[in-house]
């Protein structure tokens, strides 16, 4: 049994049902998106606002994955090492391992991309990797032509024997056989009934605030659950941290859109990133950055962008018993747009200039968390997200060496925000999540 229908539950449903295993998804939401799909995720929040908690998820048949751009990136070394820094543990796995698991997902997804690779992607287009010194390597994102995991396995999930999904019955609670072993769930219907499922194995896969939700509610109501103890339940909250580190100047454009624009290979989309190299990493003792570039977008480039958006929430040709439903999802892409336009600053989209956008590992914080609290209307999420503060100091390192490394190579001028350059807090300010939540569980 798999908690939860987003792109986890739904992969690993399909990856266990072709292996003739009998398995049941359980999905909180309805099999449609929901006009307003935000009213499910209210939640209160204090510390930095998590604009994510909110517009970043769904809770719908295929989760999240009806939101998401499907961008895919693979995990260095680095990443699962303990850092340099108080406060990262390593992995409990190693890379080789999740490396194999990684390709597997990408065989099942479809996805033909050597992601471990960039240079042999990018081919005769690699010509910059001569260009950034050891402070940087290229890394590549792919992005999957179909996004939403509903329609990627549309036959899996309607022909598959043995798989069964079950929408509109939220899990309520958990029922134990042993202690720390789950021998079924406790889900109610549309109706308020409650029925208990049960199965020789519980995966929980609804997504982290959802996962939180349930485990700090079993806490509360099983003292022989087998973590009710567990102190790290809800805690150690983290996302990605994002924003523009400055502007370039002086730019050639055409060496810049050769380095940085987005390209086909396969038929898939990739964009390149460039990311701080290990040995920056260790030097500094600073968490992971990342870094892109945004240039002016042209008219045909935002529409193609709105209409990938629109392919995925509406039907064509339309059908009148599908109205409703295509009403709903046109106020959910107006969202959308919005949001990608306001994020993409669009006074600046359609002229000349180039931004460098800047992504940054959040350090792990005890002050952020995940908790469940009492109210008039019973049980309520919260979300405090709590910040280190050393993430300017990362951000503001990266910056400096980028600004060296794109002058030396001929990119550009790159002028850094002066509160980034100042090591200044308030840049954290600036900052928004990336609408990855992550820990928790």
């Amino acid at each position: 049994m798999i908690v939860g229908a987003g792109a986890v539950g739904i992969a690993l449903a399909v990856r266990l049902a072709r292996a003739n295993l009998r398995v049941t998804v359980v999905e909180g939401g309805p099999i449609a998106v929901e006009g307003d799909f935000r009213a499910r995720n209210r939640a209160d929040q204090s510390g930095k606002f998590h604009e994510g908690l909110t517009e970043g998820r769904m809770q719908v048949f295929g989760g999240t994955t009806r939101l998401w751009g499907g961008q895919l990136m693979a995990f260095a070394e680095r990443d699962l090492e303990a850092a340099g820094f108080p406060g990262k543990p390593a992995w409990p796995v190693s890379h080789g391992e999740l490396k194999a698991a990684t390709q597997e997902a990408l065989d099942l997804l479809g996805a033909a991309t050597n992601l471990w690779e960039p240079l042999e992607v990018l081919g005769k287009d690699a010509a910059i990797a001569g260009r950034i010194g050891d402070s940087f390597r290229i890394e590549l994102a792919a992005w999957l032509p179909q996004p939403d995991f509903t329609r990627l396995f549309q036959a899996d999930l309607a022909n598959l024997p043995g798989l069964c999904v079950i929408a509109s019955a939220p899990v309520r609670d958990l029922e134990f056989s042993a202690p720390g072993t789950v021998g079924a769930v406790i889900v109610e219907g549309a109706d308020g009934a409650r029925v208990r499922l049960s199965a020789p194995r519980v995966v929980l896969a609804a997504g982290t605030m959802e996962i939180s939700r349930l485990l700090l509610r079993t806490q509360r109501r099983h003292p022989d659950c087998g973590f009710a103890d567990n102190r790290h339940v809800g805690q150690w909250f983290i996302d990605h941290l994002h924003a523009f580190a400055g502007r370039i100047e002086d730019f050639d454009r055409a060496l810049l859109a050769d380095a940085f624009d987005p390209f086909f290979r396969h038929g898939r989309k990739h964009t390149v990133k460039l990311r701080a190299s290990e040995s920056l990493l260790r030097q500094a003792a600073i968490p992971n950055v990342a870094l892109v570039v945004f240039s002016g977008m042209t008219i045909r480039e935002l529409l193609s962008d709105l209409r990938a958006m629109a392919r995925r929430l509406v039907v064509w040709p339309p059908d009148p018993r599908a109205l409703p439903a295509m009403l709903r999802a046109g106020r959910v892409l107006a969202g959308f747009a919005w949001r990608y336009l306001r994020k993409r600053r669009i006074g600046n989209m359609f002229d000349s200039t180039a931004h460098l956008g800047i992504e940054i590992e959040q350090i792990p914080c005890s002050e952020s968390r995940i908790e469940l609290e009492d109210g008039p209307d019973g049980e309520r999420l919260v979300l405090h997200w709590g910040l280190d503060g050393r993430e300017v100091d990362a951000a503001a390192t990266v910056a400096e060496h980028a600004r060296e490394v794109f002058a030396r190579a001929g990119l550009g001028r790159i002028v850094i925000d002066p509160r980034l350059e100042a090591r200044d807090p308030a840049f954290l300010d600036a900052c928004h999540d990336a609408y990855h939540q992550m820990g928790g569980a």
